[in-house]
């Protein structure tokens, strides 16, 4: 009776979370969507050094922020018996955090602009140093969308605000035509999601730091993690901007979006239902091995094929969406995203080792794949340019993949042949893909330039990914008798019960009807 009681609580969170997992992705879909028709837009109305310029400004917020960023929600949800003490100790490191924050991107501004010999920077860099401030101004009560899974109020919290942001920076894009549109609607953004926050959750927080020490001895690991991703994610802006220009720079900021919109739209969110939902089973280490290659199969199955599309396509869909100013972004997007395919066999690792309050194994990995990438980054770009640039990042991030299988080995006992059975359909089925689009470049159905030409490559070869990839990976699932423990088993069923729920609304009314 008890293990039958153990099954059913298990099967209940494992629903949750697929469902959590189905709104975060509707999130980060819907998010993108907006981001990338904001994108097309803004393309054609800024030049690539307006984006550059930008870019580069985020990325000093984001490397002061890094030095104080906490993780302070993540000890929320790892807390599973965290109260009032606990929140109100959060939001306050939150707000000192945002305010030391605010006050070195302002010291930075200057030395920063003069580094890099580029006055506009300056200014940009001093408006937008109120965004850490504004950040941490959020009500902390809101952790309770992702901590108790009930994430279609995160969904609401995330793209209301996000919507709201981009309206603003393509209504000034059209009058201004320069980066402060950029800037402005950034700003108008995060006041929105601050409003936000306070009116879909009744939690008020007072200042307290009652228990920074319980915090703070989960979150010092964050730090040192959150210190080396920022290399990871951002050092690149710096070396090419210094090395290049900012025009270099905006063409690698947005192929680096565009390559890891696999990683960024598929994983990302899924990442944010697992650590939660493994929070709860993390003492129970066969039913979290169990969670993790199932977590592991669906990310593959659906990820990599994405990222493989991505890059195989871009020569069509960059000069056709964001114009002729952008196609140097395109052997930049066939290399990143070899980076993006490689972090959808490694990224749900780091929501394993928060849950099992192992933090410190996420600040080995990542300062791992800092040491492998920053000297790779300067002797590529030394070499190669911003080609050597992108080249780096996709030979750290084989460390990072080497690196995690180990730590799950020596956490879960996991192997590498588990991981295997748990994706070689899925793999088989990608290169699969990958001969049928390398054959339709090599003898394409039409012959041409123009937007109508790009247009139908572009439309030819999605399609013909997606039928091959789908049609090879069932029919090698069929072919081993479709075992219930499967990453499609698991897809199929919860596609048929989302359906069977859809239905049922609709047969009541048809009853009642009469008909």
């Amino acid at each position: 009776m008890e293990a039958e009681t153990l099954q059913e609580r298990g099967g209940s969170l494992n629903r949750r979370m697929v469902r959590g997992a189905t709104w975060m992705i509707g999130l980060r879909f819907a998010d993108r969507c907006v981001g990338f028709l904001s994108t097309i837009v803004l393309a054609r109305l800024l030049m690539p050094a307006d984006f550059g310029l930008v870019a580069l400004a985020t990325a000093l917020m984001a490397a002061v922020s890094v030095f104080s960023e906490f993780g302070l929600e993540l000890a929320l949800i790892q807390n599973q018996e965290a109260d009032r003490r606990h929140y109100d100790t959060a939001w306050t490191l939150g707000l000192l955090r945002g305010s030391v924050a605010c006050a070195g991107i302002l010291l930075a501004a200057q030395p920063l602009a003069a580094f890099l010999e580029n006055p506009r920077l300056e200014n940009v860099i001093l408006v937008l140093a109120v965004v850490p401030l504004l950040q941490s101004l959020n009500n902390i009560g809101t952790v309770a969308f992702r901590k108790e899974l009930t994430l279609n109020k995160e969904f609401v919290f995330r793209i209301v605000p996000r919507i709201a942001g981009v309206i603003v920076t393509i209504a000034l894009a059209f009058i201004w035509r320069n980066y402060w549109a950029l800037v402005v609607g950034t700003l108008c953004g995060r006041s929105m999601r601050v409003v936000m926050s306070y009116a879909m959750h009744n939690y008020r927080p007072r200042l307290s730091l009652a228990a920074w020490r319980e915090i703070m001895n989960f979150s010092k690991w964050i730090v040192l993690t959150g210190i080396a991703a920022f290399i990871n994610r951002k050092a690149g802006h710096f070396f090419v901007g210094k090395f290049l220009d900012a025009a270099a720079v905006g063409a690698f900021s947005i192929a680096g979006q565009i390559a890891n919109m696999a990683a960024a739209e598929l994983i990302a969110p899924v990442k944010q239902v697992l650590f939660p939902g493994y929070a709860q089973i993390a003492h129970d280490v066969a039913a979290l091995r169990r969670a993790f290659i199932d977590a592991y199969g669906l990310l593959v199955l659906v990820s990599l094929p994405t990222a493989v599309g991505i890059g195989l396509t871009a020569e069509y869909y960059v000069p056709l969406l964001l114009g002729p100013n952008w196609i140097g972004a395109v052997p930049l997007i066939e290399i990143l995203v070899i980076s993006s395919g490689l972090r959808s066999l490694s990224s749900h690792v780091r929501p394993v080792y928060l849950a099992m309050n192992r933090p410190r194994l996420g600040a080995y990995a990542s300062a791992g794949r800092a040491l492998v990438f920053l000297p790779g980054l300067y002797f590529g770009l030394v070499e190669y340019g911003i080609i050597g640039a992108a080249i780096a990042h996709a030979v750290a991030q084989v460390a990072v993949l080497f690196c995690s299988l180990y730590y799950m080995h020596r956490l879960l006992a996991l192997s590498f042949s588990e991981l295997l059975r748990a994706s070689w359909r899925a793999l088989s089925a990608c290169l699969l893909m990958v001969a049928t689009l390398l054959a339709l470049k090599a003898a394409p159905p039409v012959q041409g330039d123009g937007a109508m030409v790009a247009l139908i490559l572009l439309s030819a070869s999605v399609g013909a990914g997606v039928v091959v990839y789908i049609a090879a990976d069932l029919l090698l699932w069929w072919c081993c008798r479709r075992p219930a423990e499967s990453s499609e088993s698991y897809l199929i069923g919860y596609l048929r019960d989302t359906m069977r729920r859809r239905k049922a609304p609709v047969i009541a009314r048809a009853a009642g009807k009469g008909i």
